[in-house]
């Protein structure tokens, strides 16, 4: 969506690629190449892989050229272990709320493996930093160690996860982790009063609407999208949440099985309703006149009129089998653990 930055680029005589996995207008920026996924003439079927995802399938890519151009030998350089990055994909696959299927599932799983092995010493310091005693699990990376490593981004200090994953001198390594676990815990104070903001506008009137809309004026922006992912746990509903500022109003949105967010989002850029926005199926980020929230609140339930919304009072509980409690055994967990080790989570 970056089309006035990207022709920049390409005036100051740069060669532009962009990774991306949102869904994009029919209209694309004039870049060297875009690889993305969700593009309209992309057969690949790998439309729900994250960013991460689609970033690691562009290096193996451009490794295995590479290699047979034998770049590596006439350089003098050795071939990157793409392997041992796979920690790096599976937490971000986690933490980018994808579906877990296909080769998500693939890259989550054995990414797991290479964390076991602690090769990533940032990495192995969150772990340690988490409390995790036994081996990492998806809910870990979603909920333990994803959380520590954005805080910092939240409130400011986007670095700070960058340089923790690529630092190798343990007492930087140890005074990052102890600075973004600080981070963590503003965040969730951060958190807490904005959700209890949020969760007093949700009034009869909003509850009659299929998506849920609200908005602050200051509201932090770096906790807006954990904001949005309470109100859609809480209410079963697709939840934006805005914070306003001068006038304007960034927001950040997470939706529910069947609502395409992503796709409503790119209707109302080009309605010309958003100043800005895109994203995928299940989250999205816009930016909007403050005076328009309004209006963007009519124009999604329009959209959504003849949409059926499977929106329960109580949570519906997905069963693959049923297991008697004479059956449990370390086999059969093992075996569990081994094939659908996956906690799947809808945000």
């Amino acid at each position: 969506m970056a089309f006035s930055e990207i022709e920049y680029a390409r005036e100051q005589g740069m060669d532009v690629i962009v990774l991306d996995h949102h869904i994009p207008e029919i209209k694309l920026p004039k870049a060297t190449a875009i690889i993305n996924p969700n593009r309209m003439d992309d057969n690949s079927g790998l439309n729900y892989l994250s960013a991460v995802g689609v970033t690691y399938m562009f290096i193996i890519g451009l490794n295995r050229k590479l290699r047979r151009e034998d770049w590596f030998k006439k350089n003098d350089l050795k071939e990157p272990n793409l392997i041992a990055l796979l920690d790096l994909v599976a937490l971000g696959t986690v933490c980018d709320a994808v579906p877990l299927k296909g080769l998500n599932r693939i890259l989550v799983s054995k990414g797991i493996e290479v964390i076991q092995k602690r090769l990533n010493p940032g990495l192995n310091s969150l772990i340690e930093k988490s409390k995790i005693k036994s081996k990492v699990s998806v809910h870990d990376l979603g909920f333990k160690i994803g959380p520590r490593i954005n805080a910092g981004g939240r409130l400011g200090f986007s670095n700070f996860g960058t340089d923790l994953l690529t630092e190798s001198e343990k007492s930087k390594i140890d005074s990052i982790s102890n600075d973004l676990d600080k981070f963590n815990s503003e965040r969730r104070t951060i958190e807490s009063y904005v959700l209890d903001q949020a969760i007093a506008q949700v009034d009869d009137k909003k509850l009659k609407n299929k998506l849920l809309i609200v908005s602050g004026e200051g509201w932090h922006e770096g906790v807006i999208g954990i904001i949005a992912s309470r109100l859609k746990d809480k209410f079963n509903k697709p939840s934006i949440v805005f914070s306003i500022n001068n006038g304007e109003a960034k927001g950040s949105g997470r939706s529910i099985k069947g609502i395409d967010l992503g796709q409503l989002v790119i209707s109302a850029v080009q309605s010309n309703l958003l100043k800005k926005g895109g994203g995928h199926s299940m989250a999205a980020g816009l930016t909007i006149e403050s005076e328009k929230i309004e209006e963007l609140e009519k124009f999604f339930e329009k959209q959504l009129t003849n949409k059926v919304i499977n929106t329960h009072d109580n949570k519906i509980l997905f069963a693959d089998d049923i297991l008697s409690t004479s059956a449990i055994n370390l086999d059969v967990h093992r075996e569990i653990e081994k094939n659908w080790s996956f906690w799947i989570r809808e945000s």
